[in-house]
Formats: structure tokens, sequence, C-alpha cells
């Protein structure tokens, strides 16, 4: 932080990259500490400053504790936004000649991965978030993007990922398995992700445009076809629901059923019911059902597999790497 003060924020940048210790677990933490301490300094030129650290896992660094501090007065102006969520989606793209086995850039590899999908889905909610055309996001900046989302998110259509166990589950991606912190992540995990990412932005671009966009909703069909009473599915969806009643009445009515049931299960409904967010012109029209009014034990049973709300995205502490 001296350095930085003394000399510039690059200069600081540059001793990071030059350390001998570059990419340690350590550097997650400091970085998030430079980039809360003056966003708007460490935000207004991202490309300068991921140039400047030339290791990916620097990078993902970087971009988390830029999507940390996205809230913050003066964080992430004008292109720089767009210009963050770009160089996270890169890092998902590292180029077509991986890091040599059982090299430092190897036994990241799982925590760039990690940490650049944390910034990638906290960029974008910070995109989501603004007023349309705000965040800069180009026409093939935000094709990319969806695309990479829709791959992720489309995993939650396939029969097998809604009922094989665990260890039936598909092994994590390549280069992720000397690192056991990115290997207890699940594929699973990161499609719900997506799909919330998506859903957001459908309903962003609602509060602009009207209506949610007709492939999310495509998507969201097939992934309440294939059941919806996986709990964070359910969660993930059920936090949306108003969202679906207000911009998408249509869609909503159509899947009633899968949507409000209120049986036990885990479903959409149940969640919005344990987790919010209230919505008082939501509530009467999914409560007052038949089957709502269900014995205490049905109640107490089905919060017990709603999983508990995540955490902010912007805290980076709950994902800081183990060694």
């Amino acid at each position: 932080m001296e350095l930085a003060a003394a000399q510039g924020l690059l200069a600081a940048v540059r001793a990071l990259a030059a350390a001998e210790d570059a990419g340690a677990d350590i550097h997650a933490g400091l970085l998030n500490r430079l980039v809360a301490t003056a966003p708007a300094a460490w935000t207004t030129d991202v490309p300068a400053v991921l140039q400047a650290l030339d290791l990916p896992v620097l990078r993902a660094f970087y971009l988390t504790a830029a999507q940390a501090a996205a809230h913050l007065p003066g964080a992430l102006p004008g292109e720089s936004l767009a210009q963050a969520i770009a160089g996270a989606l890169r890092l998902h793209r590292p180029g077509a000649q991986p890091p040599t086995p059982g090299t430092p850039a190897a036994d990241r590899t799982g925590v760039v991965r990690r940490f650049a999908d944390e910034a990638l889905f906290g960029l974008l909610a910070e995109a989501w978030s603004r007023p349309a055309g705000a965040a800069g996001l180009g026409e093939d900046l935000l094709r990319d993007i969806l695309v990479h989302l829709h791959t992720l998110a489309g995993t939650l259509t396939r029969l097998e990922a809604a009922v094989a166990p665990p260890e039936h589950r598909a092994p994590a991606p390549a280069g992720a398995g000397d690192d056991e912190a990115a290997a207890s992540q699940p594929r699973s995990q990161l499609a719900v992700r997506a799909l919330e990412c998506l859903l957001d932005y459908a309903a962003s671009q609602a509060r602009t445009d009207g209506a949610m966009p007709a492939d999310v909703l495509d998507l969201l069909a097939k992934v309440l076809t294939i059941g919806p009473g996986r709990p964070a599915v359910a969660a993930a969806v059920g936090r949306r629901l108003p969202a679906l009643h207000h911009h998408a009445p249509g869609f909503a009515a159509a899947h009633r059923a899968a949507l409000t049931a209120l049986d036990g299960s885990p479903t959409p409904a149940a969640a919005w019911l344990h987790t919010g967010p209230a919505d008082v012109r939501c509530s009467p029209r999914w409560t007052a059902r038949p089957c709502s009014r269900r014995p205490a034990t049905q109640s107490a049973a089905r919060s017990s597999t709603l999983p508990t709300p995540s955490p902010p995205t912007r805290t980076p502490s709950a994902i800081q790497p183990t060694s």
C-alpha cells in the first residue's frame, strides 16, 4: 500500500507480479484491500492493470477484488466494467496451449477458474443493475457472455444432472484436480449460478424492453420440465418468482404447477416463501391454494431441504483459496 501511495498503483502492480511468490494466495487478500481502499484509481484503467499482472492467477485475484468493490463510489466507471467482464471471460479461454502439467501455472488452474467465475458473476450482477446501456457491453461481448452462461446453465436441462448422485457426477474440469477447493465446487453449482445470472439479465431486459428474452424463458422451461425439485434450482428460481410474475405472466401461468406447487417438496414457491424477497402482489396469488394448507410437519420438512441464501457475491473472503 505504501508503494502504491508513493509511486502509483502500476508500480505496486508490477512489484506484485515480480515478487518471488507471485500468485500466492496471500495476494488475493492484498489486492482486495488495495482495490477497496481506492476503487476509482484501481478500476479506471482495467486493461493496464491486467497487462501489468501477467499471471492468470493474479488477474483472477484482481478481477474478483474489482467486483467486490463494484458498488463503491467511483468504481468501474465508463467502459471499465465491460473491460473487466471481458477480462474475466478471457480467463475461461486461456488459449489453445494449456499449461504444462506440474508447473506452477498448471497447479493454479483450478484457483484461476474459481476466482474468474466469482468475478464474472459479480461483475455481471453489477452490469444488470445499471441503467440500460450504462454498463457499456458491446453486442459482441454480450453475445459471448450469453453463450457462456447458456452453456453452463444448459447442464441443468439434462436428466442425469437432476438424478445422478454426487459420486457419479462428471469430474471437475481438467486441470483442477490438484486444487481441492476447486474440485469441491461441482459443475451443478456453476450451472445454478449461471441460471440465476441469466434470469437477472432477463429481468433487466424486461425493465427496458417490457419482456424477458425468449431464449432465457425457453431454457427455464426445459429446467422445469426436468424437475424444479432440486433444492438449489428451487432456491434460484424462487427468488425470481416476483420478476417472472411481473415480466412474464404468460410464462408463469403456463408453468404454474411447477413454479407454485406447495406440496412439501423443494419447489420455487416453497423457496420464495422461505427466503423471499417479499412481494405483496404475488403472495395472495401463490399462497391462496388448497395445497398450501399442509401439516406443520410437511412445512418443517420443506424448510429443512431448502438451501440457505448464498452470501452476497461481493464477498471475496468467502472464496479465499486454501493452500
